[in-house]
């Protein structure tokens, strides 16, 4: 069984937890979601399973096989990047 953790708790991501708790995907286990807020990746966990989380460390405490990221770029920008490369590329890109 593969362990998969989803960043982003909105429609996509909850396709991707509904395929796993639906048996879709019966060779993959959802082990933790994130989400900017925290209920959102509660909701999610409640009914496909996995740890609720609030940032990128505590997903990946959970030892996922596959990161699927279903947030909006920004989002996952923000999530996902430490801050002083986060403000470099934000840089770059506006100027």
């Amino acid at each position: 069984m593969k362990k998969i953790a989803i960043l982003g708790c909105g429609q996509l991501g909850s396709i991707v937890a509904d395929a796993v708790a639906s048996g879709l995907l019966p060779d993959y286990a959802l082990c933790a979601a994130m989400s900017r807020k925290l209920p959102d990746a509660e909701a999610l966990c409640a009914k496909a399973g996995g740890v609720a989380c609030a940032t990128l460390k505590e997903v990946l405490a959970q030892k996922p096989d596959y990161v699927i990221e279903t947030a909006a770029v920004q989002v996952a920008k923000e999530s996902c990047l430490p801050a002083p490369i986060f403000s470099r590329l934000s840089k770059m890109v506006t100027s």
